[in-house]
């Protein structure tokens, strides 16, 4: 093994291990974007490693060979066209804000998946460094967990209402996300214990086993916990000398089960644990409601990745959206419906097809092939347990990209056997020169996304104090370093709707509207569908409009609501506020018989919200 595999491990193992741990208080989005900007970073540095050491062109095509391989690129494909087809391309290539779930995120996933096998093919008992990264990750984790119960912290956490989390969020930023971490940790944890002989190192997984445990109850996340007793099970399924169809089919009975394991404990969908984390069965029954609706409406390739909470309101019941406003769900509350809605049954058999084979080769084996026989079993019950949590949670950057590294795990156990000709080494300089100039390229490249939030914390932290030309230089170099995100637009835009009145302001009340209204619409030109980036939109031209005394702002703001409306037709908060403008914009029309139309139309979403309250 060469000196750059040997980096090319170790960056890509540390990656591994601190995507679950890293946060970043001191960024808009302390949680997602820091860890994906660490893996990014990490894994660029493992491949420029691995690239400047070595010809890999036999283990490129010991990869190809492989149906898992195959399978994940079609995936990626079809993700592909899903995005093109998408009513917001731009949101489904990129992803939204906190979420990144983007064809980009999925291109990163199965690269990384495609990626294992090189590093590990030609010694694939060191995949249990992986194993040991996220055992060791999920201690921390857990003892994090463990102080944020006794109220020790390193930052003072909050909801989005301003009032502190019911239960420890960890460092993944939500209690239920957290112990989805802890379930899949589980099996690989087990596996540690049972192979580790050494009495000190044993000690130590049996640590990280407790505190992992002890995270499990404190987060209380039942998913969590359903993923742990799952994976734990399809270790030892897997450690049997069962035949491969067995093994799988056992799995998929018992995933199948577990989908209506939570059915038979009703819980109230008022109770405070619902409200707060909105997790209670009945709320799911509602969102996976709506999203077969969707997948009824879009069948093939789905709405696109990242398209959930655009679309889904217009899918979603009156009582659902009477209840909720504007508070929709971003994603499906299950990722297998995810996989349906946003890529359609194309993409939801393939992804269905990428795990299966998965779990069924890592079951082809029962002689002890390399001595990795019972690491393909952790590897496979880590897979279950994320695809067990998967049933009633949703994919977030820490979770989903676990899910792909144990793909790419069992890719490599898959490739170890095939016979293909070794390639004979030779370190290049100039190889190494370039893949050094180009990881440091990458990588800078890479933190841009954080850099701008960084600006826009930091905007934002002063955006309360009134104008200053910093707050607003912070929130333009936000804006410059990532043109593509619409969520740093529509926050200057609400800054500048804020210090309109401000004396201290070199803007006019009605220069501050206009650019505010500027703002909110190049955000709707990225997220066209995005319903609450419609309303603040709509509102922020009624105040220009009254400002202005012109009726232009008034016809911007009626285009943008009645879009609104028609992405959210049964509630009834979006027909009022509808109702609102045409009443004001009535008098400003240029004819009588406008006037009147707009009257008269004013009328019926008065009448329409009233009888969606009354419903």
């Amino acid at each position: 093994m060469t000196g750059g595999t040997r980096v090319a491990r170790l960056a890509f193992a540390v990656a591994v291990f601190a995507v679950p741990i890293v946060f970043d208080p001191t960024s808009l989005d302390a949680f997602n974007l820091v860890k994906l900007t660490t893996f990014w970073v990490l894994a660029v540095i493992a491949a420029g490693a691995l690239a400047s050491s070595s010809a890999l062109g036999s283990d490129i095509r010991a990869v190809a060979r492989s149906p898992l391989a195959l399978l994940g690129i079609a995936l990626l494909a079809v993700t592909l066209v899903a995005s093109l087809l998408s009513p917001s391309p731009v949101l489904s290539i990129l992803g939204f804000y906190r979420r990144y779930e983007g064809f980009a995120s999925i291109a990163l996933y199965v690269a990384t998946m495609l990626f294992i096998p090189l590093l590990y093919r030609r010694r694939p008992a060191s995949l249990r460094d992986l194993a040991v990264a996220v055992a060791a990750s999920s201690g921390i984790v857990g003892a994090y967990v463990c102080f944020q119960k006794l109220g020790i912290d390193v930052a003072d956490w909050r909801q989005a209402d301003r009032s502190k989390p019911p239960f420890p969020i960890g460092s993944i930023g939500n209690s239920a996300f957290t112990a989805s971490f802890f379930g899949m940790a589980a099996p690989l944890i087990v596996y540690l214990f049972v192979t580790t002989k050494e009495t000190l190192k044993r000690t130590a997984v049996a640590a990280a086993g407790v505190l992992t445990l002890a995270g499990l109850v404190l987060t209380q996340g039942r998913s969590g916990m359903i993923a742990a007793a799952a994976g734990a099970i399809g270790f030892f399924l897997f450690g049997t000398s069962l035949g491969a169809k067995a093994k799988l089919g056992a799995a998929v009975a018992m995933l199948a089960v577990l989908v209506f394991l939570p059915f038979a404990v009703r819980s109230d969908l008022q109770s405070t644990e619902t409200v707060l984390r909105t997790y209670s069965v009945a709320y799911r029954t509602e969102v996976w409601a709506g999203s077969v609706r969707m997948v009824r409406e879009r069948p093939v390739f789905g709405w696109g990745p990242e398209s959930f909470y655009g679309e889904y309101a217009r899918f979603r019941s009156a009582e659902q959206a009477r209840r909720d406003g504007l508070v929709i769900p971003d994603k499906a509350h299950n990722i297998f419906l995810g996989w349906a809605t946003t890529t359609g049954i194309v993409g939801l058999v393939l992804y269905l097809a990428l795990a299966g084979t998965a779990l069924y080769r890592a079951g082809t084996t029962s002689r002890d092939e390399r001595g990795v026989r019972t690491l393909r079993a952790a590897f496979a019950g880590a897979l279950i347990a994320y695809l067990a949590q998967g049933l009633f949670s949703l994919d977030v950057p820490p979770l989903a990209l676990l899910g792909w590294v144990f793909l790419g795990c069992l890719l490599a156990l898959d490739v170890v056997a095939r016979d293909v000709a070794p390639v004979v080494i030779r370190p290049s300089r100039v190889r190494t020169a370039v893949a050094v100039v180009v990881v440091a390229v990458l990588a800078f490249v890479g933190t841009r996304p954080l850099r701008a939030d960084h600006a826009a914390y930091d905007a934002q932290s002063r955006a309360r104090e009134g104008w200053s030309d910093e707050t607003a230089a912070d929130f333009q170099r936000a804006i410059d370093l990532n043109p593509t995100e619409a969520a740093y637009r529509v926050i200057s835009a609400s800054y500048f709707e804020r210090i309109a009145r401000d004396r201290g302001s070199p803007y006019s009340t009605e220069s501050a509207f206009r650019l505010a209204v500027e703002l909110y619409a190049d955000a709707l030109r990225i997220q066209p569908h995005n319903i609450q980036y419609l309303i603040s939109a709509a509102q922020a031209s009624f105040r220009l409009g009254a400002v202005a005394d012109d009726a232009g702002p008034y016809r911007t703001a009626e285009r943008w609501l009645r879009r609104a409306v028609d992405l959210d037709p049964n509630d009834p908060r979006i027909h009022a506020v509808y109702a609102e403008l045409l009443e004001r914009y009535g008098p400003r029309a240029p004819s009588k018989a406008m006037r009147r139309e707009l009257r008269e139309r004013a009328t019926d979403e008065r009448r329409t919200a009233a009888k969606l309250t009354a419903a």
